[in-house]
């Protein structure tokens, strides 16, 4: 009987949470923002992909502004930029990646819920604060630390025919899809699919674009812009960044990078 009492309770204790987990269905209908079908707030957005978000509560008050911001090329994340959010009535913003691909005013919406930013058509300013700190990332000072480095890198490096002067004998290094070599950032890769990157120089001029086959042998196709050749070499089994630093060394033999 105490068994079946427990197993009892802890149904309901799950059924309990689940109910909290599954409750928010979050839809947007045109200018109109649905919370389990009922209407939360008006949304205003612009841009064709990637879109600024204005919400307002339901008797048209603005409460929250979202602006996008690309990252610069040379920056690596897991979006292609972030999100400036800020409420009315602050002058905290709060800096969001979106690496969900929900659309980011589902996602903001869902964060307001969660941190009780809005009560009827009023707005919590008092829990600005603890929106911000829940989810600030920080990005602009990621950023700011990103251009430094790189900056440092590419302190007093001679460049000839487009290739950094170094001691091209020396071991690659694989930093955040920036690519070193003698501590000087020779270049680096973007990377458009799991299997598929381009290969840039410093002076962010593509010199090879690269698909590696899914198969025992990591077989890699190499298409270098310099001289139009398709190049074909088996990387192995390794890790990504094993990968990458193979690539790396073939562009750098071979006098592509």
């Amino acid at each position: 009987m105490k068994t079946k009492k427990i197993t009892l309770i802890l149904c309901l204790l799950f059924l309990g949470l689940g109910s909290t987990v599954f409750a928010q269905k979050i839809k947007i209908k045109g200018n109109t923002i649905l919370v389990d079908k009922q209407p939360f707030a008006l949304i205003e957005s612009e841009g064709f992909v990637v879109k600024n978000h204005t919400i307002s509560t339901l008797d048209g008050n603005v409460i929250v502004f979202a602006k996008f911001n690309q990252y610069p090329e040379d920056y690596t994340a897991n979006s292609g930029g972030y999100y400036e959010v800020k409420f009315m009535d602050s002058e905290l913003v709060t800096e969001m990646e979106n690496a969900s691909l929900k659309s980011f005013a589902k996602v903001l919406v869902k964060k307001m819920i969660d941190t009780k930013m809005v009560n009827g058509n009023v707005l919590n300013v008092e829990n600005i604060a603890v929106f911000y700190k829940k989810y600030h990332e920080d990005i602009a000072q990621k950023l700011d630390r990103h251009k430094e480095i790189l900056a440092n890198a590419d302190a007093q490096v001679g460049i000839e025919k487009g290739r950094v002067l170094r001691d091209v004998e020396a071991e690659i290094e694989v930093m955040n899809r920036e690519l070193f070599q003698d501590k000087k950032r020779i270049g680096y890769f973007r990377q458009s699919s799991l299997n598929d990157y381009q290969f840039f120089t410093v002076a962010r001029k593509q010199v090879a674009k690269v698909n590696i086959k899914s198969d025992l042998k990591s077989t890699t196709s190499i298409n270098t812009f310099l001289d139009g050749k398709i190049h074909t070499i088996e990387l192995g089994y390794g890790r990504s960044k094993d990968h990458q630093k193979k690539i790396t060394e073939f562009l750098v033999v071979n006098n592509y990078l």
